[in-house]
This record gives C-alpha cells, structure tokens and sequence, in this order.
C-alpha cells in the first residue's frame, strides 16, 4: 500500500496533488488548487487528507504526553528547591492547554471503545404524563412567556461536547456529496464520516415530508417536539375513536433510538445520507437528530455550501470549524456562491401578507401578551409597515433604486429599533414558528368559509341545526386524519411558505456592515439585498481554521480570491500555496478537433433558422463516427432542452434505425443515473453505445472507472465553437483516429 492508502497505484499528479494537501494541512496553510477533471480530485483529496487526519490522531497524544512529561521534570537537577519549584509550577502552568487536550483525547478513545462495544444503548428518558393538561390544538397560538431584552446570552451552563479533529467538506449539492461519500468507501479508509442536511433531507416521518416545504417542515418538527400530548384515531368495533397518548407526538424523535443511530454512524455503518435514512426508518429514529449528535465525534463532515457559508446554519448544526481543515470543492465560483447564499428577495405581495398576518396575530392575542412582547411585535408591524411604504415610494420609478444600507435605514425611519434585540427575541421566543401556525390556521379557515358560504343558501334551518349538532358530536373523530400521529384537519389546502421567514431574513440582512451591501427596488415592486463584498464572510472560516483548501477543476481566474484572501481577511501571502496540477492522460492519449462540416461539406451552423437542418447533419455524423470507432461514445449537449430536441428528431429520421444497428443509443436522464450504469455494460461489448448527455448535468463530472481504459471512448461536444479554434474538417479527424490504437481515449 502507498503512502496515502490510494486503492491503486497513483500517476505522478495525484501523488504530487496529495502531498500539496497534506503539506497545506500539515503546516498549517491556505491551498488555492487546480485539478482538472479527470484526474481523481476527490480520491486525491480523501485519500491525502484522511492519511494526514490519520497520522494526527496517531501522533498527536505522543507528542502532547511527551511535553507534559518534560513539565514535569522541569527542574529536577536544581539544587535550590524554591527555585526548582517555581520553574516545575510554570513548566506545568504552560502546558494546561496540552493537558486538557490529552485528557480530550483520552475521553473521545473511551467513548468510541464503548460505542463500539455496545450494540445498542438502553435508556429512555420518562415523560410525565398530565392527565389534567388541556387538549393539544394544531397550534400553540400563546404568547411567548417573560422575555429580558437586555439579556442577550442564555446564561444556562451548557455541558460541552466532546469534538475531535475534522475535515469539512463541502461542495454544491447533495447528489455530490453523496458521490463523495460512495469515493470514500472506495478506500480501505474507514473514517467517520456524517452528511449534514435540513429536515427536508433527512426527516423520516411521512407526515412532516409531505409539506415539501423546509419552513413548514421546520415549523411542524419543533411543534411535534414541544407538544406534550398527542392524539391518535383506530377504529374498534367499527366505530372511530381518539386514543391520547403521553410524551412527544413525533415517534421518531425517542432518546434511545436516536443514540443507536447516533452509534450506527459513529460505527462507519451508515456512510451516506441514503443509508442514515435507510437506518433511520429500520430503528424508527430520527435521522436529522442523528446525524446532529454524531457531528461532534465524526472524522469528516459533508456538507452542502449554504451550511458551511451562512453563519446561522453553522450555528445551528454546531459547526466549529477553529483548529479544523476546510476543503471547499468546485470552489472557482465560491464568491458569487457566498453572494447568493446572503442574497434575499421581498415582493410586494409577500411584504403585505405579513402586515395582514402580524396584525391580526396581534389582534387576536393581544391580552395573552406581556409587555415586552406586545413592544416587539409592534416593533416588527413598524419595520414591515416601512418597508410597505418604501416599496410603493420608489418601485414607480423608470429605473431601479439603489440604496447603501445606511441611507436604506434613513427611509424606513426605525433608527429608534435595536434590530438585533429584536432578532434575539424572534429567535428565543419562536415567534416565526407560532406566526406559521396562526397563518395555516387563517388559510384553512379560508377554506372553510368559502366553502360554507357556497352551501349555505341551500340548507334549511333544521338542517343548520342538525350539522351543528352533528359537528360538535364528532369533533374529535373529524378534526384527525387516518394514521397520523398528529393534529391535521381533513382535507387541509397546499399552503404557500408563511411569509414572516422572508421578513425575518432580510431584517438579519439590514445588521450587515453598511458598506458590504445595497438595497435595490427593482421593478416591478421587489425590494433586492445584495452582498458587494462576499469576502468578509470568508473571515470567519478562514482564520480561525486550521486550514482551507480551495480546489476544483480550474481556478482562473484567482487574482480575485487571492486579493481578497491577502486584504480583506488579513492572510499573509506567505501563508497561501497556489498549485496547478497537470492532466491525468498522456498526449497521445488525446486528440482536440472540432468539426465545422456535416457529411456533405456543408457547414454546421448553429441558429435557430438552421435547426432542422442542424439536427439531420449531427445525425449523419453520428452514423459516420459509429462506422469507425469501436465500443463506446460519449456526447455532450449543451443543454437538456438540445438534447431533447435532438432526440425528438432523431425518432423522426430514418438514420435513427441505421445508427442504431451499428451502437446502441442512450440518452441521459435528469433524476437518474441508470443511463451511465447501462451504457457502461454495452460500450464493453462489440457493438458498443453511444451516451447522450448534458454539460453539467448530471453525468458531465463521472469519471470512468480505471477498468475501463481498456476500450476507446470518443467524447464529443456539440456546441457552436470560433472557426478560429480549429480548422480540421470530419475526414481529416476521421483519418487520424484510424491511425491510433484501439487502447486509447479520444476526446473531442
């Protein structure tokens, strides 16, 4: 086995790759690195920075007990014992971080020794049961209770976890991550390893993820956890009846079952975020929970960019990444990434569906309210209120308006507002969470008035009388549903997102420092936040890890990274590594040609005028290729709609047929990969297949496995390119590929 544990002998640029991250990590550095598709970047990286992670936890208690030991030897050969006392005390006294450090480690080994050892942990936390508590309602509508505004920390103790080294990982989507994590068990590395998602990844409960929705999923999983009795309908001798049942209404959220699969992942069991929630449904536990309490003693973490980028999300997964590595992939667009991540946009619509909601909220509880509470949600009426009025003034304009914050928070007139008091109090009071219920309840009372006002006219009063009868008779059979372990009314609309999540949003966005950002009233009527300087938000990743590698395909261009890295959060240019690394395959393992003429010497010419007769050249030279080049094909579309078009046609033509008696042809799915798994079968065969696919979609970043290298595969991408690029006509590449081995990899 080589030095990085690689699952096969690496080419020269992976090894060279590799030992730039380990030296990135190693000492403590910032590596802006370039790997070009096709190179095993994410073998490259996982192998190099779990080696490191590797070495660190095998040397690092070494190293820690080998410093306390010269402490506490420190003045032993000093004849004076007052003096040798006083060196000894702050021999000892510098090495308290050490001490404490060791003693983590320690306690992390007996942890895990005993996770591994347990299969299953027996404890279950009792829940009283009141049997004098009131009916639980869909929704707590009551006012949060007595709320300090001067306090703005919990001054509860919070028992610290216990957290080991990590990598974070993170990349764009989920679907990459997941790829990710199957790359790890390529291995024979064994890490713990844990994928971070929101509830709407990782809920198992068939009920909350039938909202689609993640504000109302995350508003229906705090409700199910703070409800103290929950009610289930069955049926016993034909007759529906309502069985109350103590303790948390949510059945997946249950201490013992969590911890198991808490354990199962810190096991190496449960690798990706399919299998959590596989494990999830077996053990009847909630993964999201899970995977949170997992996080702390996992050895590497996914995670998607909006989590790793966003502040609150870090928080609110308890995500430290001081003394960690950061390996940002596909990380050449990271600053627009941030930019979006922190971008929020108000409608109209959205901003008077909030006045409306907060209004009657207030109205309807207002007595239930303490005094503080009552300021702030008049605070909050004032801020949306003026953002109304605002809106109105300026979206009448011919162009946009453009605001600094400063000058922003001069037209809403609310300098007399502490928004991060209000904040404080938003997110202790669940305010968002409450105003959610109270704005299901209005639209289904919508709903039900509309639907009343339809029928009225026809009922008589006799009959008025027995429905009202009949109602209250069958309230608790009626108001459930079938097979629910919670409240939810029949027949219950698809509600839209509560507007107040926006709200909240943007007013976190108005405590932003003033010149990173502008407020823009686009029309028609949307009020636009945008972050001008997304390099302030690098700050706290960048300086408190103990190292971030920025990698992808290609970095150009970096100046803008870099000059952000070096001024705006303070890195000497000493510190960041700049690697670009070659390609995998030799050169004459590749061919670059373009193809400017259809199999007559016409042109190709891509416009929308000329798409008939686009469609029937790319056709033809798809029949002329499939002639030549044994086993397998790959092409590139620039777009799923192209491709589609171009498969629509193809149906059409009497080509199709002669094509497909030469390869067979497939086409590239955009929720599935099962096109690759087949094609990978039929372009090992002698007759071969021709892969439809899309630049960046789904199959655009697979790389082919290194058993396959023993068959050609010629890679196409059909795109309009400058006459300038390349002037080699279809003979010309023709005769040329017929020249080389079969063994060999053509790219076009």
């Amino acid at each position: 086995m080589n030095e990085f544990s690689f699952p096969y002998e690496p080419y020269a640029i992976q090894l060279d790759l590799m030992r730039m991250i380990w030296k990135c990590i190693d000492e403590k550095k910032i590596g802006i690195l370039e790997s070009p598709t096709g190179t095993g970047k994410s073998l490259s990286i996982i192998c190099s920075s779990l080696s490191w992670l590797r070495n660190f936890e095998e040397n690092e208690p070494l190293r820690l007990r080998d410093k306390i030991l010269k402490a506490e030897n420190t003045g032993r050969d000093v004849d004076d014992w007052v003096v040798a006392y006083k060196a000894k005390f702050e021999a000892i006294k510098s090495i308290d971080k050490e001490s404490r450090e060791l003693e983590e480690f320690e306690k992390i080994r007996e942890k895990l020794n005993d996770i591994s050892r347990r299969k299953s942990i027996k404890k279950r936390k009792a829940e009283s049961d009141d049997e004098n508590s009131r009916i639980v309602n869909e929704f707590d509508f009551n006012a949060p209770g007595e709320y300090s505004s001067d306090v703005e920390l919990d001054d509860r103790k919070v028992t610290e976890k216990l957290s080991c080294t990590k990598i974070y990982y993170a990349s764009r989507t989920h679907s990459q991550l997941e790829q990710f994590a199957a790359e790890i068990m390529k291995t024979t590395l064994r890490p713990r390893i844990v994928t971070v998602g929101s509830r709407d990844k990782l809920c198992v409960n068939p009920v909350v993820k039938s909202l689609k929705n993640v504000n109302l999923i995350n508003a229906k999983c705090m409700e199910l956890r703070d409800s103290k009795n929950s009610y289930k309908q069955f049926k016993k001798d034909g007759n529906e009846k309502m069985l109350r049942i103590s303790g948390c209404s949510c059945s997946y959220y249950k201490t013992d079952s969590i911890s198991r699969l808490s354990n199962r992942i810190l096991n190496c069991e449960l690798p990706t975020m399919a299998c959590v929630l596989e494990g999830g449904e077996e053990l009847q536990a909630c993964s999201y929970f899970a995977s949170r309490e997992s996080l702390s003693l996992c050895q590497i973490v996914l995670l998607p960019y909006q989590v790793l980028l966003h502040q609150s999300s870090r928080e609110a997964w308890g995500i430290d990444v001081a003394n960690n590595i950061i390996i940002i992939d596909e990380a050449h667009n990271l600053l627009q990434n941030i930019a979006a991540v922190h971008s929020v946009n108000l409608l109209e619509d959205t901003i008077c569906e909030s006045l409306s909601l907060l209004r009657n909220y207030l109205q309807s509880y207002k007595n239930r309210f303490n005094e503080k509470s009552l300021l702030y949600l008049r605070q909050l009426i004032i801020i949306v209120s003026a953002l109304g009025k605002v809106l109105k003034k300026y979206s009448s304009k011919i162009t946009d308006s453009v605001f600094t914050l400063t000058r922003f928070l001069a037209e809403l007139n609310i300098y007399e507002i502490n928004l991060f008091k209000l904040l404080h109090y938003i997110e202790k009071s669940q305010l968002c969470r409450k105003l959610n219920g109270f704005y299901v309840c209005e639209k289904n009372s919508e709903v039900k008035t509309s639907s009343i006002n339809v029928n009225k006219s026809l009922e008589t009063g006799i009959q008025r009388l027995l429905q009202k009868r009949n109602d209250a008779k069958n309230f608790s059979s009626n108001i459930f549903e079938k097979d629910q372990n919670q409240l939810v009314t029949k027949d219950q609309p698809k509600l839209s997102t509560c507007p107040i999540y926006l709200i909240k949003e943007f007013i976190e966005c108005l405590t932003t420092m003033g010149y990173d950002a502008r407020i823009i009233i686009n029309r028609p009527n949307r009020l636009r936040f945008i972050l001008l300087n997304s390099a302030n938000k690098l700050l706290d990743l960048v300086i408190p890890a103990r190292s971030t590698i920025f990698i992808g395909g290609t970095m150009e261009p970096s100046q803008f990274l870099m000059h952000s890295l070096i001024h705006t959060c303070q890195v000497p240019s000493d510190r960041i590594i700049r690697y670009s690394c070659a390609h995998i395959i030799d050169d004459n393992q590749l061919v670059a040609v373009s193809i400017e003429n259809d199999h007559l010497g016409k042109d190709l010419c891509f416009t929308f005028n000329n798409r008939c007769t686009l469609m029937r050249s790319i056709a033809f030279t798809f029949l002329e290729l499939a002639k030549v080049v044994p086993n397998g094909i790959v092409v590139f579309f620039p777009s799923y709609d192209f491709m589609d078009l171009f498969q629509t046609d193809l149906n059409r033509m009497d080509v199709f047929f002669r094509i497909s008696k030469l390869k067979n042809i497939l086409f590239e799915s955009k929720h599935t990969s099962v096109a690759w798994e087949k094609y990978v079968t039929l372009a090992k065969s002698d007759r071969g297949a021709i892969l439809c696919a899309v630049v960046n979609g789904k199959l655009s970043e697979v790389l082919l496995p290194r058993y396959l290298v023993d068959w050609p595969v010629l890679v196409c991408a059909w795109m309009e390119i400058s006459q300038d690029f390349c002037s080699i006509i279809l003979h010309d590449f023709l005769r040329n590929f017929l020249s080389m081995p079969y063994t060999e990899q053509i790219f076009l």
